[in-house]
């Protein structure tokens, strides 16, 4: 359908082949031929006074065939046009457009054929300080998804990407946004794409659901680190051995290891307690005793290892303070 009072375009294509035109004649009966005439395509401006036809409508149950409503009908523009080709010629007809009040474009709507998630669970972060429980899953290492969508336009028109969410936002434009919910408390979110062709959202939309959790029911305080004291002398000779003993407060079941700075383990590795014995002393020499513990629990964030060191000073190894402590 034309709007009365707009233009039109009419072409006719011929198979080469078969039919080579060497003119055109073209008639309308609404409207005239502005341009084109002679060739194989013109533009025909229409009258605006057009006016629809009213066709009286029998009403089914009338009596004596009375006609009880009328249905108006727009006139349709009737084209014919003339190919000449040589000696002969064919007319094509056409008059399948309408004259009338509004133009109708043909449009056909954009669909969304997909719509991805990056993830379709969120775990909320734990309260600072805690962490979840035995048993219970990590929580989401960001509240942000990545979202992709995939259209589909027949008449390849430019698209315009249309997101509705019921919690958080959207970050981005286009066929590939974010998700952002991060201040959002659980439940369940939905998120709907849908795709502009000129006419609106008017095709198929696609929806999916996100559902976020809290960190966990029973979030759990992290277990506390133990205390780490290594007692031994204060003053070591070179090539002697002496004993080291750990005292370890609140952290029953752990792995020790011990190792030694210039010297070595002699007795009870793996123990509280060891004899160890020292190297030689120079003017660079240092002597050292590390204990490393493992078999933390896995939330736990403890320090591994503790270590006294002991320096150089008139030929015996002296316990060097935090300050003179080699690093």
């Amino acid at each position: 359908m034309v709007k009365a009072g707009e233009s039109v375009e009419f072409e006719v294509k011929t198979d080469e082949s078969i039919l080579s035109p060497v003119g055109y004649s073209w008639s309308v009966n609404l409207g005239q031929i502005v341009a084109g005439n002679g060739t194989p395509r013109i533009k025909v401006q229409t009258s605006e006074s057009i006016v629809p036809v009213a066709i009286p409508q029998p009403t089914p149950d009338s009596i004596h065939g009375f006609f009880g409503s009328l249905r108006r009908k727009w006139p349709k523009i009737e084209v014919l046009v003339e190919i000449i080709n040589g000696n002969c010629s064919c007319i094509v007809k056409l008059n399948d457009v309408s004259v009338g009040l509004r133009t109708l474009l043909r449009n056909r709507p954009a669909d969304v054929s997909d719509l991805s998630l990056s993830s379709d669970l969120l775990i909320l972060p734990c309260a600072p300080g805690q962490r979840p429980g035995e048993g219970q899953p990590s929580s989401s290492k960001t509240m942000v998804l990545d979202i992709g969508t995939t259209a589909i336009d027949p008449d390849d028109d430019v698209l315009a990407y249309s997101y509705s969410v019921s919690g958080g936002r959207i970050i981005g434009n286009g066929a590939k946004v974010q998700w952002d919910l991060a201040d959002t408390t659980p439940g369940t979110y939905t998120i709907t794409a849908g795709v502009d062709d000129g006419c609106g959202i008017c095709g198929k939309t696609v929806t999916r659901t996100i559902t976020v959790i809290d960190c966990t029911p029973s979030c759990a305080l992290p277990p506390s680190c133990p205390h780490v004291e290594i007692q031994s002398q204060e003053v070591l000779d070179s090539f002697t051995e002496y004993f080291f003993l750990s005292k370890i407060l609140g952290a029953d079941g752990l792995d020790l290891e011990w190792t030694v700075e210039n010297g070595e383990v002699v007795e009870g590795q793996g123990t509280r307690k060891i004899r160890v014995r020292t190297g030689s002393i120079s003017d660079s020499d240092t002597f050292g005793v590390s204990l490393k513990l493992s078999g933390f629990h896995p939330f736990a964030n403890c320090p591994e290892t503790s270590t006294i060191k002991y320096r150089n000073q008139y030929g015996q190894f002296v316990r060097a303070t935090p300050k003179d402590s080699p690093k």
